[in-house]
């Protein structure tokens, strides 16, 4: 098969989103409990809902980039026609995409504490190379990524990927916006910057 540049760039898109929803998974899964359902709201009050919208809207992104992942490695282009349908009749893809996942994905609590808790050489490993049963669906003679629907692959992976990345910087905006005072957020925060370093 020749391979051309948006060939590659797709691949390239595959390893960037599966990234992003590791991390998008790891912040899930250390996510304050002021903000996830049923949590402590006392002690932030003025952001709970902030902090709770947070909370779903990045569940709803890490859904939605696992139905988008299992749609891109299907050798059947039925599965991914589909999510592009949903795609194109939406005014927020992650949330449609995310709803629908719901019937395919009942294990969202334990994906999110298994993802959480991946130490860095698997996330690295994840996020860097495909296993030989992907790399044989992406490199076949036939596959269907590398024909016509290759744009639609690259437009919707690359518009989750935006997606994850707006809403950690609207997270970290809320984190030093001031309004959180001694919440338990600080201490997430201080937590995420200590890891980067």
């Amino acid at each position: 098969m020749k391979m051309n540049e948006d060939v590659h760039k797709m691949r390239a898109q595959i390893l960037n989103l599966r990234s992003a929803g590791i991390a998008c998974a790891t912040a899930v899964h250390r996510f304050p409990p002021c903000g996830k359902p049923g949590g402590d709201h006392l002690q932030c009050p003025e952001a709970r809902a902030a902090m709770t919208q947070i909370y779903e809207d990045m569940k709803d992104l890490m859904l939605a980039v696992r139905m988008a992942l299992a749609a891109a490695f299907n050798f059947d282009p039925d599965a991914w026609d589909l999510l592009w349908e949903l795609n194109e009749e939406s005014t927020c893809a992650e949330r449609d995409i995310a709803e629908h996942g719901e019937a395919f994905y009942t294990d969202q609590d334990e994906f999110i504490e298994a993802w959480g808790e991946m130490d860095n050489d698997i996330m690295e490993m994840l996020g860097t190379g495909f296993s030989k049963g992907e790399w044989k669906v992406l490199s076949a003679k036939t596959a269907w990524q590398n024909g016509q629907r290759l744009p639609q692959v690259l437009s919707l992976l690359k518009y989750l990927e935006d997606q994850i990345a707006s809403q950690f910087d609207l997270f970290d905006s809320v984190l030093h916006s001031g309004l959180l005072g001694d919440c338990n957020v600080g201490k997430w925060a201080a937590k995420k910057k200590a890891a980067r370093a």
